[in-house]
């Protein structure tokens, strides 16, 4: 007998928030090796990569069958483009460790002062990937609103960092390369932040139908 749109629709759920706790975990892995890296943990969020990179495939397939085999209709059709979209945004962000982990060896052998800053915002992005998928799970608007006004400060930490880095570049041209690395990890918690954003603009049109789009990049 084939399971009702409810149970898949459940299933969807799961298999979201499965990959969103892999997503999570590289994060959180990336971030405390912000302060003490090593090849272990590289090695771990590189294997996890592969692990949400085959689940992407496998829940943009499992969206697809439920769109054809069951035609939701309403708020039911908005979480499965929902789901799509949310899918790809934790694909990118476990991407995105990827990129910060195997920059941070060099980044930050005796620059703390900038560790410190760039481990703040990281704090920020962190969280508010977190909440944006518990706005997910309790399709809790309010929540989503709230995570999504958290942006902004993310942005003013970005520029600030940015700019700072900026001007060491050109007082210290011998640190070009560890400069850069500093600026592109700001840059992936930049973009961490956007795809959090992408989720709760996602959690918004899922319950009220309504399309949020989040600000574009300065």
């Amino acid at each position: 007998m084939q399971a009702s749109l409810h149970d898949k629709l459940e299933e969807l759920k799961a298999k979201l928030l499965n990959m969103g706790s892999l997503v999570e975990e590289s994060i959180l892995e990336s971030m405390k090796a912000l302060g003490e890296p090593d090849d272990s943990t590289l090695k771990r969020i590189y294997d996890r990569e592969q692990v949400i990179n085959n689940l992407e495939l496998e829940i943009d397939n499992f969206c697809v069958e439920v769109l054809a085999l069951y035609q939701p209709v309403a708020e039911d059709l908005r979480f499965v483009v929902s789901a799509l979209k949310i899918n790809n945004d934790l694909e990118r962000i476990g991407d995105l460790a990827c990129s910060i982990i195997k920059r941070i060896n060099r980044a930050f052998s005796n620059d703390k002062d900038e560790l410190n800053e760039i481990t703040e915002m990281a704090k920020i992005a962190v969280k508010m990937l977190h909440e944006a998928l518990n706005s997910f799970v309790r399709k809790d608007v309010p929540l989503a609103y709230k995570i999504h006004a958290t942006d902004d400060r993310v942005d003013t930490f970005k520029k600030q960092i940015t700019r700072s880095l900026r001007r060491e570049l050109k007082d210290s041209p011998e640190s070009t390369n560890l400069l850069l690395d500093q600026i592109l990890i700001t840059r992936g918690l930049e973009r961490i932040a956007d795809h959090a954003t992408n989720i709760t603009e996602d959690v918004i049109y899922m319950v009220e139908g309504k399309v949020f789009k989040h600000h574009q990049d300065d």
